[in-house]
């Protein structure tokens, strides 16, 4: 049997963005998203030179010079487990139906000298609408929380109220900026 005739799939690499101690406003991902994949996979964790500080993205559009879109389109939703120093356990639920921007939690994430971080793995499907009218998406985050000193495991997601043609995608802080990270975007063969 010839290797043209085997299945495919898996993961290929589109892009890697990443920052160590110098301090940039986000990562921008533009002409990432295509028609030649249906679903997307994005690894990888940010740290926040500001504390108290909310993790987020939103979809870009137009292309290798995109623009952020940020209507009241996004519908988010985010459920996580939390333990603190006194070992107490405890559930957190947060969302919101019509927002300008993709959260990736509902807490904010500490900043501290140690390398406190929010750490993702997600999955966007659709962002072009090859398939569907709105995108979606899905994933688990892992973070410190920056005012009650507990760890946060938990799940997120959401979808567009709109007809978002997305090409790209942005992650930043809701203020401050992106001291340390590495986030890596790769498309799901079909």
């Amino acid at each position: 049997v010839e290797k043209q005739y085997l299945p495919s799939g898996g993961l290929v690499k589109l892009s890697t963005i990443s920052t160590n101690n110098s301090s940039v406003t986000n990562f921008t991902f533009d002409e990432v998203f295509s028609s030649t994949y249906d679903q997307y996979k994005i690894m990888g964790f940010i740290s926040p030179t500001t504390n108290s500080v909310v993790g987020r993205f939103k979809f870009r559009t137009g292309g290798a010079s995109g623009t952020d879109y940020s209507s009241n389109q996004y519908v988010w939703t985010h459920f996580g487990h939390r333990v603190d120093t006194s070992h107490n356990v405890g559930s957190d639920i947060g969302g919101y139906a019509s927002e300008e921007y993709g959260a990736i939690s509902s807490h904010s994430v500490r900043e501290t000298t140690n390398g406190t971080f929010q750490a993702i793995d997600m999955n966007v499907f659709d962002p072009r609408r090859n398939l569907m009218s709105r995108q979606t998406w899905h994933g688990t985050v892992n973070y410190h929380n920056a005012t009650s000193d507990r760890h946060f495991v938990g799940t997120f997601g959401g979808r567009m109220n709109d007809n978002v043609d997305a090409t790209g995608i942005k992650f930043y802080f809701s203020s401050g900026n992106i001291n340390y990270g590495v986030i890596t975007i790769f498309g799901v063969v079909k």
